[in-house]
């Protein structure tokens, strides 16, 4: 048989229960908004000054690629030659849903590598005075110098 005062108990337990189901869903609110609102943030402190200085590398776009896996994602790959070192290729890649642009081949961009995340972030002019920052993942690096003795 139940407890006297109803199913919950007396009046005073049901508020109780009444006022942790509405804090809890706050909880659950506030930890949606936050979610929500994070990456813009994110992309806020991100598309901040773009300094020269800190991307000194020269990137030129030697070959592009671009392929369709599904309907919705694409992967677009690209090969690298830093200016300072020709004879040394990278290979980059970066995967898109909806549309995955490849850079001009023959342009040049200043970059830096992230050597943490194994990407290249290349400078992106837009416009007259604006830019953006692209990261593109590292496949593979490799020397092109020619061989003294082919093989």
């Amino acid at each position: 048989m139940g407890r006297p005062g109803g199913q919950y108990g007396n009046l005073a337990e049901s508020v109780r229960r009444a006022d942790f189901m509405k804090e809890n869903g706050m909880k659950i609110k506030s930890f949606a908004l936050l979610l929500l609102v994070l990456p813009i943030l994110a992309v806020a402190v991100r598309a901040g000054d773009i300094k020269e200085a800190d991307y000194p590398v020269q990137y030129q776009v030697m070959d592009t690629s671009k392929s369709a896996t599904l309907v919705i994602e694409k992967f677009c790959s690209m090969t690298l030659i830093d200016k300072a070192k020709p004879n040394v290729a990278i290979n980059v890649e970066r995967k898109g849903y909806g549309s995955c642009q490849v850079l001009d081949k023959g342009e040049v961009f200043r970059g830096r590598r992230n050597e943490k995340k194994n990407e290249i972030e290349l400078v992106i002019t837009v416009g007259k005075d604006k830019a953006r920052v692209e990261d593109w993942q590292i496949t593979s690096i490799v020397d092109i110098t020619p061989s003294a003795n082919p093989q």
